[in-house]
């Protein structure tokens, strides 16, 4: 076997691949350089967003107040709770990233927020359960008018 054609042969196909393959595996076994909330308190900070959300929603406004009002009440939640935006967010990417843990937190999120609307409703025997928002399409230009015809 000719050496040059060998090691032209390394150099060009086998090296890059191998440093390819390196980084691969480097970045598939990196574990996040923090830890992440756990699943417990994900749930319950997913909660109250969801609230606070459901109140935003609800107080009406530009987009641009309900934005700041949400905001407000994103920070006011994490704040309670010890955390910064960037741990939260970082723990929601590494939740999002794992779909079946995600997928838990959130069955239990809509688990904890329906017995919360059970329990707002019998508390108010009177009031009708809420309906979901009508949703109307726009009409073509012209229509409801008479034709002069």
């Amino acid at each position: 076997m000719n050496p040059i054609w060998f090691e032209k042969l390394i150099r060009q196909s086998l090296l890059p691949l191998a440093a390819a393959a390196g980084m691969l595996l480097a970045g598939c076994a990196r574990q996040p350089s923090y830890t992440p909330l756990s699943e417990d308190t994900m749930r319950e900070v997913l909660i109250d967003l969801h609230l606070a959300d459901a109140v935003v929603e609800v107080a009406g406004g530009t987009m641009n107040q309900r934005d700041a009002l949400r905001d407000s009440y994103t920070g006011e939640i994490l704040e309670q709770r010890g955390l910064d935006r960037e741990t939260f967010l970082l723990s929601y990417q590494y939740y999002v990233r794992r779909p079946e843990e995600m997928n838990r937190i959130y069955e239990q999120v809509i688990a904890a927020l329906d017995k919360r609307l059970q329990e707002e409703q019998f508390r108010q025997p009177n009031r009708p359960p809420a309906e979901p928002p009508v949703t109307r399409t726009p009409e073509p230009p012209g229509a409801g008018k008479l034709n002069p015809r």
